[in-house]
């Protein structure tokens, strides 16, 4: 493990057709995003997770996507590591609008 911290992770979990919009061609997809937010500092870890995370939540936001998730999560490889997880959700249509669900 050569990870560096603090540390922030991006990963699209979900992308398929949204099936109340799908007429032969795809005009809708809906997406998931979730976020890791990583700290091992001894004291203000958990605060410093959630500064990491700040921005990102300030534009996911922003964009219209929904916030689905946001919770502390056990750190199973490291006790010592705090992780704060954020999971967004929206509607993307092929004009580039993203729709709250």
């Amino acid at each position: 493990n050569n990870a560096a911290f603090p540390l922030l992770t991006m990963e699209m979990k979900g992308n398929s057709t949204y099936g109340r919009t799908y007429t032969g061609k795809e005009n809708h997809a809906q997406t998931m995003f979730e976020c890791n937010a990583f700290s091992n500092k001894t004291s203000g870890a958990k605060a410093q997770c959630k500064s990491i995370i700040a921005p990102v939540d300030a534009k996911m936001l922003s964009l219209g996507f929904s916030r689905t998730t946001y919770t502390f999560v056990p750190n199973l490889q490291d006790a010592t590591v705090k992780r704060l997880t954020v999971r967004y959700t929206g509607v993307v249509g092929t004009d580039k609008t993203i729709y709250r669900r």
